[in-house]
């Protein structure tokens, strides 16, 4: 790949200029095999201070394909602005977990997005980091540190979390957290060796869970080479329970995003939008989502709403009623 390719693959990440510059004279001398030496040599702590190796590893990762990379590049530059439509965004990262950046800088650049709303969702527990696990404590500091932010900006805040979905399909979600959160995203981050079935079975557990509004990069821990032919089955699932089902703008989960958006176009699941912020910056990633936006139909965007979460939950009991 050509050293301009690889600049503007790195700049996606919204990481500055000078840690693009290091990023790229190193695969050009040691080769894309080495992101753990990347993240764990020389200048270390300048690394972990722009990018946290789980997202490092997924833009390496995704070199493999050159092809595609160049066509997220394509599709970078063919949509330089956020679509005015969108109203926020779902699913961001923190101090309290494993963002780069603080509480207050996301709402801002919210805010400066021209977004109503931004949904704060750290991890309820981060298996790679123990450290970063979500505490009541932690919980109730970053909530007084964003509703601070928030009556200066005029920006509505969702103060929720990221889950995990267990071996056995239920949620990480310590209970004193649950009784607080608006709503909940759960993330399959681990498979446990299961087969296929049992792993659908976890999903469908989750999805059962009152508390989620939607299912967070299906293709995390699912290979899309295995499991992309399941698809249809996951939507079934997700739809069942009238969940929403992400649209994560990171780059390396751009062929998952397309199979999804193919698999749901005709059919009447709602889609969340999301940049899934690990850098302040990579909230610009939202301009990804006109690509899809596209091909979805409008009313099941819950991007597009002033009010998602509410309006989301209030047609759940409303679905619930008539079931009743």
């Amino acid at each position: 790949m050509k050293e301009d390719e690889l600049y503007k693959f790195f700049s996606i990440s919204g990481v500055d200029n000078e840690f693009i510059k290091y990023a790229v004279n190193f695969y050009k001398r040691r080769g894309k095999g080495h992101a753990v030496d990347f993240y764990r040599g020389e200048k270390k702590n300048f690394r972990r201070i722009h990018i946290s190796y789980e997202v490092l590893r997924g833009y390496v990762k995704a070199l493999d394909d050159v092809s595609a990379v160049n066509k997220i590049i394509e599709i970078w530059e063919r949509y330089p602005f956020i679509d005015r439509r969108i109203r926020g965004d779902f699913h961001t990262h923190t101090e309290f977990s494993d963002s780069m950046d603080d509480t207050e800088a996301i709402i801002r650049k919210a805010s400066a997005l021209g977004y109503s709303w931004i949904a704060l969702t750290d991890h309820a527990f981060n298996p790679g980091n123990p450290s970063y696990t979500m505490s009541a404590e932690k919980y109730l500091r970053r909530t007084e540190i964003a509703e601070k932010i928030a009556g200066e900006t005029g920006i509505k805040v969702y103060h929720s979390i990221e889950a995990n979905i267990m071996e056995d399909g239920t949620l990480d979600i310590p209970d004193i957290i649950r009784e607080k959160i608006p709503f909940a995203l759960a993330s399959l981050h681990k498979l446990y060796n299961h087969p296929d079935e049992t792993l659908l079975k976890r999903i469908d557990k989750a999805m059962a869970d009152e508390k989620v509004l939607a299912f967070t990069h299906p293709f995390f821990a699912l290979d899309i080479r295995k499991y992309g032919s399941c698809i249809g089955e996951i939507i079934d699932i997700v739809e069942g329970h009238g969940r929403a089902v992400e649209l994560n703008m990171f780059p390396f989960y751009f062929r998952g995003n397309e199979l999804i958006a193919d698999e749901i176009k005709d059919r009447d699941v709602k889609v969340s939008f999301s940049t899934d912020e690990h850098c302040v910056n990579g909230m610009n990633r939202m301009r990804f989502a006109d690509y899809f936006i596209e091909k979805l139909n409008p009313l099941n965007i819950l991007n597009f709403s002033e009010s998602p979460v509410e309006d989301f939950f209030k047609k759940q009991k409303n679905i619930l009623k008539l079931i009743g």
